[in-house]
């Protein structure tokens, strides 16, 4: 007898939308699915202690029956490994800065598994913004047009005039279930895109929240997205390590006082390419 086909959901979205919150909390209730969820950056997803009954070198398997893995830089060969378990559910974190679309058509490569689709997840707080930059307003068009199904964080009523009627899903085994999986869909297929990105390591040293913000917009004044951690000094003169996340203009600062000092720290820096 055959074995049934996979279902493939591929969660999209810009940098900083929530794809990585949406999928940790999927993991803490799968609704009893066993899924294999691959991701970008194991550290990003904070899975519970509790949760956790096996890690290894790029897996980490969880109580509920759920594993995680990581992508690595081998999508095909990662989404291909995770099927060998036959999971009742594969879930891919798309880069922020991915088409949907060419994605899709690369997992279709997978044996097993049915036609990926998309859910792309939108800050609606961020959405007017972001569809008019000059640099990725194109991108964030495409994922919300190649997706199947939309995802609105913080929308506050605002987004549904600008973008239509859109679905609103909140476990990922909603999705999967509704509608037909097998059942094929026109998509919208994306031209080559003419925005690049550059990403780059930077290792501040020590210095106040509001040096740090100077810092990082002198260092790139296109700044799209930016995470890690720096030492930060207090308004006490006690110096701690700072974990920091910048979506569009917002920067959040979170004192880690538990974690061992480091003289410098290491800061992720994701922005459009400018000639």
């Amino acid at each position: 007898m055959q074995q049934p086909k996979v279902p493939v959901i591929l969660v999209s979205g810009y940098l900083g939308a929530g794809k990585t919150t949406l999928i940790r909390d999927f993991l803490t209730d799968p609704q009893g699915l066993r899924a294999t969820v691959l991701v970008n950056d194991f550290g990003q997803v904070n899975i519970d202690a509790e949760l956790i009954a096996e890690t290894g070198a790029d897996t980490i398997a969880l109580t509920n029956g759920c594993a995680c893995c990581s992508i690595g830089d081998d999508l095909l060969g990662a989404a291909s490994a995770a099927m060998v378990t036959q999971p009742d559910l594969l879930v891919v974190e798309a880069s922020g800065v991915a088409q949907p679309a060419r994605m899709a058509r690369l997992l279709c490569g997978v044996k097993g598994a049915l036609p990926a689709r998309c859910l792309t997840v939108v800050n609606g707080a961020r959405a007017r913004q972001l569809s008019r930059d000059k640099f990725v307003g194109r991108l964030f068009d495409q994922q919300i047009q190649q997706a199947d199904a939309l995802s609105l964080n913080r929308s506050e009523g605002l987004v549904s005039a600008w973008i239509g009627t859109s679905p609103q899903f909140a476990a990922l085994s909603d999705f999967v279930w509704s509608g037909d999986p097998t059942g094929a869909r026109p998509k919208v297929l994306a031209e080559d895109l003419d925005v690049q990105f550059t990403q780059t390591i930077h290792h501040p040293e020590e210095m106040d929240e509001v040096a740090f913000h100077a810092w990082l917009l002198e260092i790139c004044p296109s700044l799209h997205r930016a995470k890690g951690v720096f030492p930060m000094r207090m308004s006490s003169r006690e110096t701690v390590m700072a974990r920091i996340d910048y979506v569009q203009g917002e920067l959040t600062v979170q004192s880690l006082p538990e974690r061992i000092f480091e003289p410098s720290g290491q800061i992720v820096v994701i922005a459009p390419r400018v000639d």
